[in-house]
């Protein structure tokens, strides 16, 4: 390489550098912004931002279907990791986010995720389906105690994720 094209290098380099710290001040700045107000308008500010509650159901619709295929096809590690995400979806974000909902996500919990994880940590297809069934009755009953008994869930018959893809 020669010298001009080193400096040539050089140059465009902290061209490129002090365009993306401008940027970040920027970014910084206008994040800054817009909350605004006493602690309590801006905990109503980003309390109001939250996703709703049927956004954080389809991520657990996609986790409720990677559980029951990674179980299927024998990737235990990758069905305790989307048990668990579920239950951090239900327990640590919408318990917090929407605690209208509280009382329904505690039960659920309650009469679902000792058995799933056992039936997981066991590696046992056959038994991990009764507990899934067991869990997928009791998705049903939060659905109905929430007045949403139109959302049937069924079992999966088509594995979605690319870490499942082919499996049956």
């Amino acid at each position: 390489m020669n010298r001009k094209t080193l400096v040539f290098g050089i140059c465009i380099g902290l061209v490129f550098g002090l365009m993306i710290g401008s940027f970040g001040t920027i970014a910084v700045n206008a994040a800054s912004d817009w909350l605004t107000g006493s602690v309590e308008q801006k905990i109503d500010t980003l309390a109001s931002i939250q996703p709703g509650y049927g956004i954080m159901m389809q991520q657990i619709g996609q986790r409720y279907n990677d559980l029951y295929f990674s179980a299927k096809s024998g990737n235990w590690g990758f069905a305790e990791h989307q048990a668990e995400e579920i239950q951090i979806i239900l327990k640590d974000i919408l318990m917090v986010t929407k605690p209208k909902r509280n009382e329904d996500a505690k039960k659920f919990l309650a009469a679902s995720y000792p058995m799933i994880m056992d039936a997981i940590k066991k590696e046992k297809f056959p038994e991990f389906e009764k507990a899934f069934e067991t869990l997928r009755n009791n998705c049903m009953n939060c659905h109905i105690s929430q007045k949403v008994e139109f959302v049937k869930l069924k079992k999966p018959v088509l594995a979605i994720s690319p870490v499942l893809a082919g499996v049956k």
